[in-house]
């Protein structure tokens, strides 16, 4: 019988069974399509692989994934974030989301090898940031919200788009 002690028996603590946490294994989408945008400036030939690509927000992918024995409670913290913080996760998802299909339309269009070079360095760099941001995001279950300046990454994305994305 529990006495409100913290101990069942006087002898054993108790302990709460650990929260639900965030997982970085949702970033892999955008780590693997990272690596395929820098390989890309020297073989054409992964052009296929990009056009495959589909962005999944965070409930998708751990849908998709849900045999990991983690999915269960990566989506349970996801769901019991405040929402601003939910929110703002969002946007920096949909913005990893525009560059990453802004690049490939950019280097769909692209006329040479260093042109692709170019547009992988340009859009990699971006990516690789927005990247580190959400993974600090998610290893602080969301307390790390406010790191990532939405109008650097716009005016980049807007740069990408203006100079190849478009046309």
């Amino acid at each position: 019988m529990s006495t409100g002690t913290g101990r069942d028996d006087g002898d054993m603590p108790t302990q709460a069974p650990p929260a639900p946490s965030l997982s970085t294994d949702f970033l892999n989408q955008y780590n693997e399509v990272l690596m395929i945008i820098e390989l890309v400036a020297d073989d054409a030939e992964l052009m296929e692989t990009l056009d495959e690509w589909q962005p999944r927000s965070y409930r998708q992918h751990f849908a998709k994934h849900a045999q990991l024995r983690f999915a269960e409670d990566a989506l349970k913290a996801y769901e019991a974030l405040a929402p601003e913080r939910r929110l703002a996760f969002e946007n920096l998802r949909l913005a990893m989301d525009d560059v990453v299909t802004g690049t490939i339309r950019a280097l769909k269009q692209a006329g040479d090898v260093e042109e692709r070079a170019t547009i992988a360095a340009t859009a990699s760099s971006l990516l690789r940031r927005m990247i580190e941001a959400a993974a600090s995001f998610i290893r602080t279950e969301g307390r790390d919200w406010r790191s990532f300046s939405y109008a650097e990454m716009q005016g980049t994305i807007d740069r990408l788009m203006a100079r190849w994305g478009r046309g």
